[in-house]
């Protein structure tokens, strides 16, 4: 990750780079990784809700790494017996985001939320609690991109 970190650092028009955790990650994982990511580029965590309470302590030892809070994982059985793994979306997600966001906030975390965003009020709910940035997914898998592009 480190040689990948400094490769990316000598090209144009990148500002940041975002990791994603692995489902499993501890505490010592996410310690490692922190430590291999130091270089110039800002580095933002890709985390999802469940992780929180298993990495909190190290989350709250790097206050000024910002985090993504991303939908939760979930599983469900295949017609064949098999569990298939992936990210949840819909509005159900929304009072689990809230609630981690306001955990995350507390203990002074820059937060950047996704999550069962589905109105304009829930943006403005989470951009309250002091967000960085509300990431708008599954919403727009459904919109006509004309009628998007007509607010703007």
């Amino acid at each position: 990750m480190a040689e990948m970190l400094q490769r990316l650092e000598g090209l144009e028009n990148i500002m940041a780079v975002e990791l994603g955790l692995p489902p499993d990650c501890q505490p010592e994982t996410l310690g490692a990784v922190l430590d291999a990511a130091r270089g110039e580029l800002p580095v933002i965590l890709s985390l999802s809700p469940e992780q929180v309470p298993v990495l909190i302590q190290v989350l709250k030892e790097n206050p000024l790494i910002p985090l993504h809070l991303t939908e939760p994982r979930g599983m469900l059985p295949t017609s064949q017996g098999e569990w298939v793994t992936g990210r949840l979306y819909g509005p159900a997600i929304f009072p689990l985001t809230i609630k981690t966001v306001k955990e995350l906030r507390n203990e002074g975390l820059q937060v950047i939320a996704s999550g069962g965003v589905t109105t304009s009020w829930q943006a403005k709910a989470l951009l309250a609690f002091g967000v960085m940035g509300v990431g708008l997914g599954s919403i727009l898998w459904g919109v006509d991109s004309a009628d998007f592009f007509k607010h703007f």
